[in-house]
């Protein structure tokens, strides 16, 4: 067999392996028209979906960030409210389950922070009637109070801050201005027209000492240390009131709640306790209320200052007489006049 007649069977063979080939692939199916609207009808229903979804996404984000502004302000502007409610809301979920089981470290926590709870109702109290005396004397809220009762509630709002911008003009930048221009521009001005060469010389020193604390500052600012340093700063206070904050609920743990009494009795024991702290709480609010009621609306023996006084007063004794003597008082109690339960080995 001759070389051109093997190339021509070889090439035969190969057009015979792409023809199979090709005829064993699928064909592509048309599909029909109704398919076609089906899923362009389908895709405009997406499309309606995605939109609504984008809208209420947004809707959600501008709730998130409003949310964020009223709990900054919540938490940090009103914090001795927001920490009480916290607390409070501790104390619910220590009285809803009573148990035989021995005391938790979430337990013991909360245990710790008792006195905690009370220091802080008394100071809500006192911020309470600081602010209704204030009211009552200076009329700082009638301006509000006229706009909520119109239903002007963001003029209400605005009218709220521009008085306490208006305050913090006239009570502390506007003092310190005249300080500056009284006490110490005036009497520079008097030494230096007495006394030129001391004067000289003070003017010189604070040039030099200004220009290289503005220096400090600038280059501190540059390497972003400054404000390192600010953050350092408030960092350090906040641990050592934490490290203080923790040697407190120590001190509580080991001699107002007991050590023995954490260790040998169960969660009954402790919950008996803090409800009963709770009720004198509750009785003793109702009778201060009453009392305040008695004498100074329907007797009219008080006056505004003996209603602070009074409100300083109960405020402390709560502190001290529940928060501190009861926590106390109400275990020794409880502890002696019940035994501990039997430890089996």
């Amino acid at each position: 067999m001759s070389k051109k007649t093997k190339d021509i069977e070889e090439k035969e063979i190969e057009a015979v392996k792409t023809q199979s080939i090709k005829e064993k692939r699928p064909k592509k199916e048309k599909r029909p028209k109704r398919q076609k609207k089906i899923k362009s009808k389908q895709g405009k229903k997406i499309n309606v979906k995605s939109f609504f979804r984008a809208i209420w996404i947004g809707i959600l984000f501008v709730l998130k960030i409003l949310w964020k502004i009223l709990k900054f302000f919540l938490k940090y502007v009103l914090f001795p409210f927001w920490y009480t409610g916290v607390l409070f809301v501790k104390t619910y979920k220590f009285l809803r389950f009573r148990s035989k089981d021995p005391l938790t470290e979430e337990d013991k926590k909360f245990l710790s922070l008792i006195p905690t709870l009370f220091f802080m109702m008394a100071i809500c109290i006192i911020i309470v009637y600081l602010l209704f005396y204030l009211d009552s004397v200076y009329g700082y809220f009638d301006l509000t109070k006229q706009y909520l009762s119109d239903s002007k509630f963001w003029a209400a709002i605005g009218g709220w801050f521009a008085d306490i911008g208006v305050g913090i003009y006239l009570y502390i930048l506007s003092p310190i201005g005249r300080f500056i221009r009284d006490d110490i521009v005036k009497n520079f001005s008097d030494l230096l027209g007495s006394h030129q060469w001391v004067g000289a010389l003070i003017i010189l020193a604070i040039l030099v000492v200004g220009t290289g604390l503005l220096v400090l500052i600038i280059n501190f600012a540059r390497k972003g240390k400054i404000f390192k340093m600010i953050k350092n700063f408030f960092v350090k206070i906040k641990n050592g009131i934490v490290k203080g904050h923790d040697a407190v609920r120590r001190f509580v743990l080991k001699y107002l709640i007991g050590e023995k009494y954490i260790e040998t009795r169960s969660k009954n024991f402790f919950w008996t306790n803090v409800f009963l702290q709770i009720l004198v709480t509750l009785i003793f609010l109702v009778f201060s209320i009453w009392l305040v009621v008695q004498y100074y609306l329907i007797d009219q023996l008080w006056v505004r200052v003996d209603i602070m006084r009074y409100a300083s007063f109960a405020a402390a004794m709560l502190f001290v007489g529940v928060g501190i003597f009861a926590t106390w008082f109400f275990n020794i109690v409880h502890g002696i006049s019940t035994s501990p339960p039997k430890q089996t080995n």
